[in-house]
């Protein structure tokens, strides 16, 4: 989710000259110093300051209002009590809803939206959860304005790779894994904790090696950080007792995925709750099927509608065993996803068109030109 908005404020002040100030919720992260470089002023620990000193909190945003426009961006539900006062401090909301509702206390977020002028969903489906969850939908409680806008794909900004950098990452990769040509490789990525499904990916690699024919020539990879040390601990000893340690290979949060990619043979989205993964975009990108789950996974019918993937039953480890069988040898598929995938992202998922979209929503009521604006700063949280 920083990333999605760290796209969008770069776009807001270099094609738009948006003068910006960004309160950040929690401490200094990883992407501060990107941030910096697109905005003019970066706030962080916000919610340190809501919950020690919410009087002198409350001060700065009524000031901070005066000084800009009338409408702040919030990026995801995570912040919601910061979006909340600042509507107390007399700021119009929109809302960026990256969120399904099991991953939110229902009253908060009821009160979040219902505090929102406009609300902005990545799919259909979390829009229907999330309106439903929070009530929003009957008469006693009108629907604040609401759009459905998938987020674009960042991958293609960046700068291409020429050919020696994907077979030089690859035979790296092989030589130091021990892997051959007819290896076959799963791909999966994110932070490493029990929402992305880790857990039951160390359950779907038990179960493949019982039952597949392919499954000591199968290696699944793992892109991402350990950010809950347990569970991955748990899973890799696990595996270490079965004696196939060596089927899951991890690595690290690395810079540029693109590399790893493109040595897969299917990208597998196990996460029990994920809205609509930019991971799965990317994966289209570069050419390589997906297969996902039919309940809490944005990406679902945009995989079924397309048939460049498989979508399987919510965490149906026998429907992912024979997916898993099934997909990487389907030359067909390979070939579909290749020549199509491409293009449908660079078509309909364009990280500028996107950001144009919502740039347009935000500032919906005074004008939005190529120029700079009226001179205020425009307000962001995440």
């Amino acid at each position: 989710m920083p990333l999605i908005l760290l796209g969008l404020l770069r776009h807001f002040n270099q094609r738009f000259g948006r003068r910006i100030v960004l309160l950040s919720q929690g401490p200094d992260d990883a992407l501060l110093e990107d941030f910096q470089e697109c905005c003019e002023h970066v706030l962080t620990n916000m919610d340190f300051a809501e919950q020690t000193y919410p009087e002198d909190l409350a001060r700065f945003l009524i000031r901070l209002r005066k000084l800009a426009s009338p409408t702040a961006l919030v990026n995801s539900v995570v912040p919601h009590k910061l979006g909340i006062s600042c509507r107390n401090a007399g700021f119009s909301i929109m809302a960026l809803v990256h969120e399904y509702p099991p991953v939110t206390d229902p009253d908060c977020i009821r009160k979040y939206f219902a505090a929102c002028e406009t609300l902005v969903f990545p799919c259909k489906d979390v829009q229907e959860k999330c309106l439903a969850m929070s009530g929003l939908h009957t008469a006693a409680h009108p629907v604040p304005s609401w759009s459905v806008i998938p987020q674009g794909c960042y991958l293609m900004e960046k700068p291409p790779l020429d050919a020696s950098s994907y077979e030089r990452t690859a035979r790296e990769f092989h030589a130091l894994h021990g892997l051959n040509e007819e290896t076959r490789l799963i791909m999966c990525c994110g932070t490493v904790d029990i929402r992305k499904g880790f857990d039951w990916l160390v359950a779907l690699i038990h179960e493949f090696a019982l039952h597949s024919p392919h499954a000591s020539n199968t290696r699944f990879v793992w892109i991402g950080r350990v950010t809950e040390v347990y569970p991955f601990s748990m899973g890799i000893h696990d595996l270490e007792v079965a004696g196939i340690a060596d089927r899951l290979i991890h690595i690290p949060e690395c810079p540029d995925i693109r590399p790893y990619l493109a040595m897969a043979d299917a990208f597998l989205l196990c996460s029990r709750i994920d809205p609509f993964p930019s991971v799965v975009l990317e994966a289209f990108y570069m050419g390589i099927p997906v297969i996902c789950f039919d309940q809490y996974q944005g990406c679902r019918d945009l995989v079924r509608d397309t048939g460049l993937g498989r979508v399987i039953p919510y965490q149906c480890i026998t429907a992912a065993v024979k997916a898993l069988n099934e997909v990487p040898g389907d030359a067909a598929l390979a070939r579909r996803v290749v020549e199509e995938g491409p293009v449908l992202v660079a078509q309909q998922f364009k990280n500028c068109d996107y950001s144009d979209a919502i740039h347009a929503l935000w500032h919906r009521g005074y004008a939005a030109s190529a120029s700079p604006g009226n001179g205020r700063h425009e307000v962001c949280m995440v």
